[in-house]
């Protein structure tokens, strides 16, 4: 059966918001960590006022919160990549995680809500169901 049309659109916007997840992560991981830590200083090489990993009450709740942030992340980023691999190679569970990664993404308003709606509703629609079923068959 041929591939809907719409199915690389799909994809790509899978595979861009993934794209956009990792950058988040990559984002918290170099960037906001170190200057809730205290040690942005160590990236223009100056060591000098880094007492090291010395705890303080106060850090824990955004310590917490980046390593929240980067776990809901990397979930997002890996169901953004299996579901766009997925999509384009047909495979019959990337419709139902093309399902879930839009379902996360509506909570990105404004844009995120309309596409992950409009995704929904496409990958609902019976010319894409079949497609993915037929995909099951040998």
């Amino acid at each position: 059966m041929k591939r809907p049309d719409l199915l690389i659109l799909v994809a790509v916007w899978q595979f861009f918001t993934g794209t956009i997840a990792f950058f988040g992560i990559m984002a918290i991981v170099f960037i906001a960590l170190p200057v809730v830590l205290g040690i942005s200083d160590i990236w223009s090489g100056n060591w000098g006022h880094w007492n090291g990993w010395e705890y303080s009450p106060g850090l824990a709740a955004p310590i917490i919160g980046l390593s929240i942030a980067v776990v809901v992340l990397l979930a997002y980023f890996i169901i953004s990549l299996a579901a766009g691999i997925g999509t384009l190679q047909g495979k019959p569970w990337a419709r139902l995680l093309g399902i879930v990664h839009a379902v996360m993404g509506v909570v990105n308003f404004p844009l995120g809500t309309v596409i992950g709606v409009l995704i929904i509703i496409y990958l609902g629609n019976q010319e894409v169901r079949d497609y993915f079923e037929a995909s099951r068959l040998p």
